[in-house]
C-alpha cells in the first residue's frame, strides 16, 4: 500500500467514526426530546385531568345550586300565580257588576 491509500483509509476511519458519534449523539438528543415532550404531554394531561375533575365537580355544584333556586322560584311563581288568579277573578266580577250598573242605568 502507498502511502496516499494508508491515508485515505485513514480519513475514511475517522469520518465513519465522527458519523457514528455524530449518529449517537442525534439519537440521544432525540431520545431526550422525545422522553421530555412524553412527560410533558403526560404532566399535562394530568393536570388538565384534574382540572376537568374539579371544573365538573364544581359544575354539578353550580347546578345542584341552581336547580334548588329553580324549585324555589317555582314553589314562589306557584303562590304569586293562586293570588294572581284570586285577583283576575276578583276584578273579573267588579267588572261585571260596573257592567250591569251601567246597563241598569241606560
Amino acid at each position: 500500500m502507498s502511502f496516499k491509500q494508508i491515508k485515505n483509509n485513514n480519513e475514511r476511519r475517522r469520518r465513519r467514526r465522527r458519523r457514528g458519534k455524530r449518529r449517537r449523539r442525534r439519537r440521544r438528543r432525540r431520545r431526550r426530546r422525545r422522553r421530555r415532550r412524553r412527560r410533558r404531554r403526560r404532566r399535562r394531561r394530568r393536570r388538565s385531568k384534574e382540572e376537568k375533575e374539579e371544573e365538573e365537580g364544581e359544575e354539578e355544584e353550580e347546578e345542584e345550586e341552581e336547580e334548588e333556586e329553580e324549585e324555589e322560584e317555582e314553589e314562589e311563581d306557584d303562590d304569586d300565580d293562586d293570588d294572581d288568579e284570586e285577583e283576575e277573578e276578583e276584578e273579573k266580577k267588579k267588572k261585571k257588576k260596573k257592567k250591569e250598573i251601567s246597563n241598569e242605568k241606560w
